[in-house]
């Protein structure tokens, strides 16, 4: 047990000294529940100190009634029993209250409630003899009995004629469980208290871990992008080759028929890896935050009819009908090659996937936007499709599709180009009817 509390008291100071916010965490669990107790005990003591001197003055104003009744007429003993009498219904916690006259023989009782004077010797007389002191004052002592806490109280009254004492005693039950339910309540809101500031440090704890591994976590990717970049930068320069050699072979002129075929294999393989490379390079800049957009003003209807015409031959092997429905000239702020690459992205995915019938494209302009429309007569697609063709590395499509190479990043790497143009892209189709995407571009952004 021992062992394990001191390794695990080890760690937790390992765990702080790497994490410094823990700091914050371990202040607040610890040292602020005991500052707030502290404060409590002391703010108990002070209203203690505070309703103990009070009750002391209600107790000597109590004798003081009963001193001026004998100052004023000593001999008027059936006042005094009336008054000693009536006070102690007023004051519940008075337990007994008389008035004691020094005579020859010694102190005998010279008043009481129940209306007895005289004759009755009081056997000890220590106490009465210590308000002698100071006559006129009351003198407090505090003792127990019957399990609860009470007060003696003396006083002695010096008259022309005689020498009396008054004295009282006063239960202190009821004071005490007021008391010790006020602290109760105070010790339970208090113990809430702690047990938020013990959650919210714990919580706050949690989002520091998070906040680290977070960090760490961002840290080990940034390594892998840097890795992957790398790789890939690595990978392009051969494959460049590759296709290079390739094409030598074929443009051979002592090179037989086969290997020319064998070649153009090659070449194609190594033009589809190139566009794969490609692919994740852009991915890597995009995602490093490295890639920084330049506005100027563009017309983007002059960037898609050149596009148009570039894929127009694409589309004539497949003898797909490629139009376009544009205005003359249409200029917003934006970035010309984002935009082509935006472009020829779309069409020639459309191109891709579409067997039979035609691609058209529409210019339109709205309020604060331009929408351009790609219309295809392709296969479409169904909800669950739409829903995942913006998603990295998702394929979408059929069997009849399912032979057409790609990397899945195209329409991702579309989406994130758009948004860096501050547009935004969306898609309406119909499984078995077409396809339509929606591109919509900011007139004017900063």
């Amino acid at each position: 047990m021992i062992r394990r509390t001191v390794t695990l008291t080890v760690r937790g100071w390992q765990h702080l000294r790497q994490h410094s916010e823990l700091w914050f965490v371990a202040v607040l669990a610890i040292a602020l529940p005991l500052l707030i107790l502290s404060s409590t005990v002391s703010v108990l003591k002070t209203a203690t100190v505070t309703t103990t001197g009070t009750e002391r003055s209600r107790v000597a104003t109590i004798q003081s009634v009963v001193e001026e009744v004998l100052l004023n007429d000593e001999t008027n003993t059936a006042l005094l029993s009336r008054i000693i009498t009536a006070l102690p219904l007023e004051h519940s916690d008075i337990r007994t209250l008389t008035v004691v006259k020094e005579g020859v023989d010694g102190l005998v009782f010279h008043t009481a409630p129940d209306g007895t004077t005289g004759g009755l010797v009081v056997k000890s007389d220590e106490l009465y003899r210590v308000s002698l002191t100071k006559p006129g004052e009351s003198f407090i002592f505090e003792v127990e009995s019957n399990g609860e806490r009470r007060w003696r109280v003396y006083r002695a009254v010096e008259t022309t004629e005689n020498r009396y004492y008054i004295y009282s005693e006063h239960s202190r039950a009821a004071h005490d469980a007021r008391f010790a339910n006020h602290l109760w309540g105070t010790y339970v809101l208090l113990c809430f208290v702690v047990l938020f500031l013990l959650a919210f440090a714990y919580w706050s704890a949690r989002q520091i871990d998070y906040k680290a591994r977070w960090k760490h976590s961002q840290e080990a990717l940034r390594e892998h992008e840097l890795f992957t970049s790398s790789i890939v930068h690595e990978l392009r320069a051969p494959l460049t080759a590759l296709r290079g050699y390739a094409s030598m072979i074929e443009e051979a002129a002592d090179v037989p028929q086969s290997y020319r075929t064998y070649a153009d294999q090659i070449k194609r393989s190594a033009a589809r890896l190139i566009a794969l490379v490609s692919d994740y390079l852009e991915v890597t800049k995009l995602r490093s935050g490295t890639s920084t957009v330049s506005l100027a003003p563009t017309d983007i209807v002059s960037v898609i009819r050149d596009v148009v015409e570039e894929l127009r031959s694409s589309a004539s092997e497949k003898r797909l009908s490629l139009t376009i429905d544009a205005p003359e000239a249409m200029t917003l702020s934006s970035n010309e090659k984002l935009c082509t690459q935006i472009v020829t992205n779309l069409l020639s995915n459309a191109i891709k996937y579409t067997e039979a019938g035609s691609i058209f494209v529409s210019v339109t302009e709205e309020a604060q936007a331009v929408e351009v429309r790609i219309r295809d007569t392709g296969p479409g697609m169904s909800a669950d499709d739409q829903k995942r063709l913006f998603a990295p590395f998702s394929r979408v499509g059929n069997t009849a599709t399912s032979t057409i190479t790609g990397s899945g990043l195209g329409m991702w790497i579309t989406k994130l180009m758009v948004e860096q143009l501050g547009g935004t892209i969306g898609v309406e189709s119909i499984k078995g009817v077409g396809t339509h995407v929606v591109v919509r571009f900011k007139k004017d952004r900063k």
